[in-house]
């Protein structure tokens, strides 16, 4: 809008002064100059004005809008005894949570990072390096991290500390706001079939 007022202030300018120089017979040079500029700089400035980029008039619109948080967290034991965890919420595309896995002895620790995709998020499988998990059992914890783990749009969306959910599965942590769901897992023995060898009948004495 600054180049418009500009151009604005010069056309005036320029009037004046084409008036001056025809009531003193002076060259019109300079004043029709003038002219022709703050001619230029109006229709520069209404065309910077009309080209503003959506998304920034967008953003400007964004209302926060508050969270009744869903999260429903539920586990999946293959025919390999590898655990997988499926978490289904309302929670913002993109939205980051933690899936942490471990013994009720300590032996056994694994962790892992799930995106909230179209109000789903899967787990990788967990298993024992590679191997199925083994009788036991097993604590589950969902975590929804502090609020500066995730990503600037996340933050935007949910507010900072997580303001703009509401939810009574919040904990206060020495950094913030957290979510944290627990479950025990029994992990059984997987079941092998075993070839058992079988004498085989004799149907005649041997010879």
């Amino acid at each position: 809008m600054g180049i418009v007022l500009l151009g604005i202030i010069g056309f005036i300018v320029g009037v004046i002064t084409l008036i001056i120089s025809i009531i003193k017979k002076k060259s019109k040079k300079i004043p029709n100059l003038i002219l022709i500029v703050s001619v230029i700089l109006v229709f520069v400035g209404f065309a910077i004005k009309s080209t503003t980029p959506t998304e920034i008039v967008n953003n400007k619109n964004l209302k926060e809008e508050e969270i009744d948080l869903k999260l429903e967290v539920k586990d999946e034991i293959n025919k390999d005894n590898k655990l997988k965890i499926i978490i289904n919420s309302n929670l913002p595309e993109n939205t980051k949570l933690l899936v942490s896995l471990k013994d009720e002895k300590d032996n056994y620790k694994a962790q892992n990072e799930v995106i909230i995709k179209n109000y789903n998020g899967e787990s990788e499988y967990f298993s024992d390096k590679g191997n199925s998990l083994k009788k036991g059992t097993y604590i589950l914890n969902v975590t929804l991290p502090i609020s500066s783990t995730q990503s600037e749009s996340i933050q935007k969306v949910l507010g900072e500390d997580y303001k703009n959910i509401n939810s009574d599965l919040f904990e206060e942590s020495d950094l913030g706001r957290i979510i944290s769901i627990s479950k025990k897992i029994d992990i059984k023995e997987k079941n092998i079939d075993k070839n058992i060898d079988k004498k085989k009948p004799n149907n005649g004495g041997e010879s």
